[in-house]
């Protein structure tokens, strides 16, 4: 039997990590942070780089938060639910691929 990928994005943006999607948490209406996530979880260096070289000592005035998807090797399975997309596009929040040498190709298949 095939699981379903896990479609639960965090905030990365703060310490308390908020869920963003699908069901939103309440805090999240009365956060003052541009909302930052990263799917899937799971890369700790990928989500360390960011809170280090793009959240600590910055200040965003950014009005929709940005989701970074880990569109790397170890999560190919993930990818191969073609709703993908569309179920964090339906979040609201802008999308952007970040891909590792070997799937470049497929990345570019998805951006347009």
């Amino acid at each position: 039997m095939m699981r379903k990928p896990s479609q639960i994005v965090h905030c990365i943006s703060c310490d308390l990590s908020c869920q963003l999607f699908p069901d939103s948490a309440v805090r999240v209406q009365y956060c003052h942070n541009a909302a930052f996530s990263i799917w899937p979880d799971g890369n700790a260096f990928l989500k360390k780089g960011f809170i280090e070289k793009l959240l600590l000592d910055r200040h965003n005035h950014l009005s929709s938060g940005f989701i970074f998807v880990d569109f790397s090797f170890p999560n190919l399975r993930r990818f191969t639910d073609l709703q993908w997309a569309d179920s964090l596009a339906d979040s609201g929040m802008h999308i952007v691929l970040i891909s590792d040498r070997s799937l470049t190709p497929l990345a570019n298949y998805w951006i347009l």
